[in-house]
C-alpha cells in the first residue's frame, strides 16, 4: 500500500493536515474538559462540605445553649439542676457539654455515613474528649494561634479544615472554636482542672503545667467529619453540565478556526508534589497511608522491572489489656509511639515503616524472599511483646495480629495489597503474644 508521502496531490495533503489539526484540537478539548470536570467537582464538593460542617457545629452550640437556658435553668428554679453525675441525683440532668456528647454519640450510631461531630479539647475534663488524631492536634494548634492572653471581648475565631484519605475514602475534616463564653463555665472548668485525677490524665497525654482560663479564651472545639463521597454524588450532575457547556464552546471555536493548523502542541499535566504533612503521621513522623501508597507503587514497579520480590508486613495492634479504657488515650499513645521506635530500630536502614491506619503498622521490606520475611515476622512479634511500659506498678504491652504479603511481578495494584491486609481485622490474637 502506498504511503501518503508518495501521493503528489495537494488535496490529499491538505485533508491529511486538516485531520491532524482536528485530532490535536480534539485532544486539547478532551484534556481541558477533564480539567474543568475535576476542578469543578473538587471545589464544589469541598465548598458544600464546609457549609454543612458550619451548620452542624452551629446547631450543636445552639442546642447546648437552648438546653442550658430552658432545661437546666428551669430545674435550678425548681430546686434541682444539672450535675456531672446526674444519674446518682434525683431530679438532675447531665451538664450541657455532657448532653451534647450524648447527642454526638447518638448521631454517630445513626448518621455515621453522613457526618459525625464531637467536642474536643487539649484541656479536657472528660477522658474521651481529648485530641484523637493528626487533624485534631494540627487544627487545635491553628486555633491556639488565634487565642489572646487577655481578651477584652469575643474573639473573631476562624475555623480550620482539610481533606484526607482514609481506607480508600475521602473525608472533609473541620474544627471550630468553642470558647469560654460564660463566666460560670470558666470558673467550673478551672476548678475541675485542679483535681489531681484530671491533671494526671492530662500529664499522661503530654499536656503539662497549670492553666487558668479567662472568659472568651479557647476552652474547647467542635470537630466535624463528613464523608465526601455522599456529597460528590450530588455534585456530579452539576460538574457534567459545566463540562458540557465548556465542550460546546470549544467545539464552536474549533469550527471557527477550522482552517488554522496547530503544530508542536503537546498537552501535559504537572503532577503536584505532596507535602510532608500529607504523607506522614505527625505523632511518630512515620509515613501515613498516603505516603505508604506511593512507596508501594514504586515497589510494584521495581518488582515488575527487575523481576525481584519485596515483602509487605502489616501489624494490627490489639489492646487486649484495655489500656485505653483503664489508663487513658495518652498511655496508649505512648506505647504506640514507643513500639514504632522499637520496630524502626529492628529494620534495615533502607526498609520502610509507616501507618496504614491508627492501629495498623506496616513494614515494606525491599528485595526479600518469603523465607527471610517469615524470620522477620518472628522478630517483629518479639519486639511487640517486649515493648512495655509500667504504669502505677502495672506492666503494660500491646498485642498484635500480623499478615505477610509478597510483592511480585504479578501484583496487580496498590489497592489489592491494602485490601489484603483487611483479613487480619477478624483474626484472633495468639495467646502467647
Amino acid at each position: 500500500m502506498p504511503q501518503p508521502s508518495q501521493f503528489d496531490y495537494s488535496l490529499i495533503k491538505n485533508r491529511l493536515r486538516l485531520f491532524i489539526s482536528i485530532l490535536i484540537i480534539a485532544l486539547i478539548v478532551s484534556a481541558f474538559s477533564y480539567a474543568i470536570l475535576k476542578d469543578t467537582l473538587n471545589t464544589t464538593t469541598e465548598q458544600t462540605a464546609m457549609l454543612f460542617a458550619k451548620i452542624i457545629a452551629e446547631q450543636a452550640t445552639t442546642t447546648r445553649s437552648v438546653y442550658a437556658e430552658h432545661v437546666v435553668s428551669k430545674l435550678k428554679k425548681d430546686g434541682f439542676g444539672a450535675n456531672a453525675r446526674s444519674e446518682k441525683f434525683q431530679g438532675h440532668v447531665p451538664l450541657p457539654d455532657q448532653f451534647i456528647k450524648q447527642l454526638s454519640v447518638e448521631s454517630i450510631l445513626t448518621n455515621s455515613d453522613l457526618f459525625r461531630y464531637e467536642l474536643v479539647s487539649k484541656w479536657h475534663i472528660e477522658p474521651t474528649q481529648g485530641l484523637n488524631d493528626n487533624f485534631e492536634n494540627w487544627a487545635w494548634r491553628q486555633l491556639e494561634s488565634q487565642d489572646q492572653y487577655k481578651p477584652d471581648g469575643p474573639i473573631d475565631w476562624k475555623p480550620v479544615s482539610w481533606t484526607e484519605d482514609w481506607q480508600g475514602k475521602r473525608y472533609f475534616r473541620y474544627m471550630q472554636a468553642d470558647p469560654a463564653s460564660d463566666k460560670s463555665c470558666v470558673e467550673c472548668h478551672n476548678r475541675q482542672l485542679k483535681k489531681k485525677s484530671i491533671s494526671t490524665q492530662l500529664k499522661s497525654e503530654g499536656t503539662v503545667g497549670a492553666k487558668i482560663f479567662k472568659q472568651h479564651q479557647l476552652l474547647g472545639a467542635i470537630s466535624v467529619t463528613i464523608p465526601l463521597d455522599v456529597i460528590q454524588q450530588t455534585t456530579v450532575t452539576e460538574a457534567q453540565q459545566s463540562t458540557l457547556w465548556t465542550s460546546m464552546i470549544l467545539i464552536a471555536a474549533l469550527i471557527i478556526v477550522g482552517g488554522i493548523f496547530i503544530a508542536n502542541t503537546i498537552p501535559y499535566t504537572n503532577r503536584q508534589k505532596l507535602s510532608w504533612d500529607e504523607t506522614h503521621e505527625k505523632e511518630t513522623g512515620l509515613l501515613s497511608l498516603t505516603g505508604l501508597e506511593h512507596k508501594l507503587s514504586s515497589a510494584i514497579d521495581s518488582a515488575k522491572t527487575n523481576s525481584i520480590q519485596h515483602q509487605f508486613i502489616c501489624l494490627k495492634l490489639v489492646d487486649k489489656k484495655s489500656i485505653k479504657e483503664k489508663f487513658g488515650q495518652g498511655t496508649y499513645n505512648k506505647l504506640r509511639i514507643k513500639l514504632a521506635e522499637n520496630v524502626t530500630n529492628s529494620l534495615r536502614q533502607h526498609d520502610t515503616l509507616g501507618w496504614l491506619s491508627y492501629n495498623k503498622l506496616a513494614v515494606l521490606i525491599y528485595d526479600c524472599d518469603s523465607k527471610q520475611a517469615k524470620k522477620l515476622v518472628v522478630q517483629l512479634r518479639r519486639v511487640i511483646t517486649e515493648t512495655r511500659a509500667t504504669i502505677e506498678g502495672i506492666e503494660l504491652h500491646l498485642d498484635s495480629t500480623i499478615s505477610l504479603i509478597a510483592i511480585t511481578a504479578d501484583t496487580i495494584s496498590v489497592s489489592s495489597i491494602i485490601k489484603s491486609t483487611d483479613r487480619i481485622d477478624n483474626e484472633i490474637v495468639p495467646s502467647n503474644s
